[in-house]
């Protein structure tokens, strides 16, 4: 900042100062003064003595500000005071800074035309009457004759409008638009719908019910679908024909044979699913004789047979053995049947007897739990003949049980055929001979006819037949074909 200093004082250290300084700010003044003047220059003296107040100036700093902020400069208002020293930094600004904040030529400056008239501007343009102060002259335009079809279809003229209100369209609401349109901000309601796409006719619509169809007038269209009410509808007629229309609700005779157990299995007839035992024995093939075992029944061909057929061969008659099993003592070490009990070799506890089953001529061990383990090779299959290709029975035919060497693993038959179902844990017929009858599964020599790796067993505990993958352990039960 340049800093005012008295012409007629004088010291020893500031001499120097205030001639430099002296310089500087005549030049500036000539500089400054000739460019504001286009050139020109102004007087070099000052306003007024160093020891009048009116000898004030603005000084750079001022200058510079107002370019800036728009800041207006203060001068002081007291006589010039020498400053006790030079200052320590430089903190005022240079003539650069100055031309850094003056306006400059600008192509796209606004001109009078730009600007609303009456208010003032810098003008930034080139030309005479272009730059500089400027009061603008773009004319004021009112608002008027705008309405709702204009407002959304005329052009409007560019300018400067004056604010005005516009008028409301009153029916410019959600209930009078469609629904999925926004108007003007106004989203249309959920139940106004463009019904020309609806394909039905008043006599499709229910008798008195509404309802909006193409060409529908503001009301709706009201239903003349006929009424028909029923009459004559059987259990018969039901399954025949019915002409279009709508019905009165009524109540139908209830059928009281429409019931499950009078349905097939597999079948719903009218809602109702048949009864899983009904079924058309039409392809029955058995007959009562030898077809079906003694005492059992069974259906064939539309009739229900009783069976006569006697399984054991050494049956001579239609009685039922008794006593069922007879109990077989045999020595010890493969020794073969005794006569009796009470020798070291045949004692009734002895777990190498033997048991012959009088209903179907088949010998088992009496020991009902020698050993279990897997069935055998899963490719194999012998269910005709027995099976004899497992540990157990290889055990039993190696140490000749009761001097015997041709034991096998029964069928599923056969397995069954010592059942007593009226009997649990072990389902075995009252009074049985047989010891370490366990509760678990037994192997059968049956496998299953689609997949060989899985066999047949009964769980002796309840008898019930189920079958499984050869390579779990079961036990198994040595039988032969008698004596």
């Amino acid at each position: 900042m340049f800093t005012e200093y008295k012409l007629q004082k004088r010291s020893r250290s500031g001499v120097l100062l205030h001639l430099v300084l002296l310089t500087i700010s005549l030049l500036f003044v000539a500089v400054f003064s000739g460019e504001a003047r286009g050139g020109g220059t102004g007087t070099l003296d000052a306003p007024a003595a160093p020891t009048n107040a009116n000898s004030a100036m603005y000084t750079l700093t001022d200058i510079y500000n107002q370019l800036n902020t728009g800041t207006a400069g203060t001068k002081r208002t007291t006589i010039f005071g020498e400053p006790a020293g030079a200052p320590a930094n430089a903190t005022g600004f240079t003539l650069n800074d100055i031309q850094g904040k003056l306006p400059a030529l600008d192509g796209s400056a606004a001109g009078v035309a730009d600007v609303v008239n009456g208010k003032k501007f810098w003008g930034l343009a080139s030309g005479a009457g272009n730059w500089g102060l400027q009061t603008g002259t773009m004319p004021s335009t009112a608002f008027s004759g705008i309405s709702c079809q204009t407002a959304l279809n005329a052009g409007l003229s560019s300018g400067y409008y004056t604010g005005t209100g516009l008028n409301t369209e009153a029916s410019l609401i959600s209930s009078n638009i469609k629904k999925g349109a926004t108007i003007c901000g106004q989203t249309g309601s959920n139940t106004v719908l463009d019904v020309s796409d609806a394909t039905a006719a008043a006599t499709d619509i229910l008798p008195g019910k509404t309802a909006y169809i193409a060409n529908s007038n503001a009301g709706g269209t009201t239903g003349t679908m006929p009424s028909t009410a029923f009459s004559g509808i059987s259990c018969q007629t039901a399954f025949g024909s019915l002409s279009s229309g709508y019905y009165t609700g009524t109540t139908l005779s209830a059928e009281a044979t429409l019931a499950t157990g009078n349905i097939k299995a597999n079948t719903t007839i009218c809602g109702i699913q048949g009864k899983t035992e009904v079924v058309d024995t039409t392809t029955g093939s058995a007959a009562a004789q030898g077809d079906i075992l003694t005492g059992k029944t069974a259906f064939a061909n539309g009739a229900q047979l009783t069976g006569t057929r006697y399984p054991s061969p050494v049956l001579a008659s239609g009685s039922w053995p008794n006593p069922r099993f007879t109990l077989i003592y045999c020595g010890t070490s493969g020794g073969g049947p005794c006569n009796g009990t009470g020798t070291s070799s045949c004692g009734e506890a002895n777990t190498d007897d033997v048991v012959v089953d009088n209903l179907t001529g088949l010998m088992w061990s009496r020991n009902a739990g020698i050993d279990a383990n897997y069935w055998g090779a899963s490719s194999d299959d012998d269910s005709t003949n027995g099976y004899t290709n497992n540990t157990v029975i290889a055990s039993v035919n190696s140490a000749k049980l009761c001097n015997y060497n041709d034991w096998r693993m029964p069928s599923i038959n056969e397995l069954n055929s010592l059942v007593d179902y009226t009997r649990t844990s072990p389902a075995l017929p009252y009074g049985h001979p047989f010891v370490n009858v366990a509760g678990g599964f037994y192997w059968s020599s049956n496998s299953l006819y689609f997949d060989y790796g899985e066999a047949w067993y009964i769980f002796m505990s309840d008898g019930f037949v189920y079958y499984d993958y050869k390579s779990y352990s079961s036990y198994v039960w040595p039988v032969r074909s008698g004596l």
